[in-house]
């Protein structure tokens, strides 16, 4: 990828799986840590600034609401229960397709590929999401190939990768992909996460 990556964004909701979002956050702010003033700049970015609370209860903040979101080169659309009022929010999703037409990658974990499929980003795309939601992909993405047996799967500028934990596996993949294995294996030793080179997900 020749484009530059200099703005990261995670997209945060009421409801989200943490690990969904904070895995792909360490991995990645890790890795922009390791880069150091080459590194690009991370926020969360929610409907609406300010605190939001996870699945599991623990209390988050976003820097920025999405409207406000002013660069991304990439996007990290995180899962969970939160989702189901994502995609209800005509503004959101209309502020989500804008942001994901202007990054140059997409991440998405776990059910945040149903964002994806309700966006229309799926179809004739090979796509997976938590085996519990499996059904609900393909129900929502019916031209999608749904893939069952897969942590992670790339298609172009899209990066989806199934339930929770999948989405540490995935982020590094996509730091692999923009810097390089070598920064991705420091970035692993750095988190002791046991992580293969060339990871095919």
């Amino acid at each position: 990828m020749s484009r530059t990556i200099r703005d990261v964004v995670f997209v945060g909701f009421s409801d989200v799986e943490l690990l969904d979002l904070a895995g792909p956050f360490e991995v990645l702010t890790t890795a922009v840590q390791l880069l150091g003033d080459e590194g690009p700049r991370c926020v969360v970015a929610a409907p609406e600034v300010g605190p939001f609370r996870s699945r599991n209860g623990l209390g988050l903040s976003a820097d920025v609401s999405l409207v406000d979101v002013d660069a991304v080169d990439l996007l990290v659309i995180p899962g969970g229960r939160g989702v189901r009022d994502v995609l209800t929010d005509r503004p959101a999703l209309d502020t989500l397709a804008t942001l994901v037409d202007r990054a140059a990658l997409t991440l998405s974990v776990c059910t945040g590929s149903l964002i994806l499929a309700e966006l229309g980003l799926l179809d004739g795309v090979r796509a997976t999401t938590h085996h519990l939601a499996l059904a609900d992909l393909e129900a929502a993405a019916p031209k999608a190939e749904v893939v069952t047996d897969r942590r992670w799967i790339e298609s172009e500028r899209l990066v989806i990768s199934a339930g929770v934990a999948s989405g540490i596996d995935a982020a590094f993949h996509v730091v692999e992909r923009l810097w390089g294995g070598e920064l991705a294996g420091e970035c692993a030793r750095h988190i002791e996460y046991p992580w293969t080179p060339g990871d095919a997900g």
